[in-house]
């Protein structure tokens, strides 16, 4: 999208009072540093502390990022400065290469489809021991909203 679609939906959800983040997914055919630039492009106009940018590591279709545009990815983001993310599923953090905790002194949040939260029992993975956020996505409303809650982890 533009950057005015893009700041109109920010702004919509903010006049709802919505708490608005920004996301990008990595499809596995793009240029990750080209995405992560139009996405702090945005963040730069809206933002005055500046948020996570969350990425998201997961199957479109039955293609995957690669490990090596995850990385300029997260680095893109750090020499932006801005602080990544990872949003992802415990079946994907499995299948990924995330295991060796490269990508664990940064923020995980974990979809986790179910009946509530419960991150303090919420298995950790792909090396990560500190800052998960659990989150909930409801498919039936025309807004995807999450509920989260957030556990530091020493």
């Amino acid at each position: 999208p533009t950057l005015n679609h893009s700041l109109a939906q920010i702004n919509s959800a903010r006049a709802l009072g919505l708490l608005v983040q920004p996301y990008i997914f990595l499809y596995p055919d793009i240029d990750p540093i080209a995405a992560v630039d139009e996405a702090t492009n945005i963040i730069w106009a809206v933002w005055d502390a500046k948020p996570i940018l969350w990425l998201d590591v997961e199957p479109f279709g039955s293609d995957l990022i690669s490990r090596s545009k995850l990385e300029a990815a997260v680095q893109r983001c750090f020499d932006a400065p801005i602080q990544p993310g990872i949003y992802t599923g415990r079946w994907v953090g499995e299948q990924f290469p995330l295991g060796d905790g490269t990508f664990s002194d940064i923020p995980l949040w974990t979809a986790a489809y179910g009946s509530g939260p419960a991150l303090e029992t919420t298995p950790l993975y792909g090396g990560w021991k500190r800052r998960m956020v659990w989150g909930h996505q409801w498919t039936s409303d025309t807004v995807d909203q999450s509920v989260f809650r957030e556990i530091a982890f020493a």
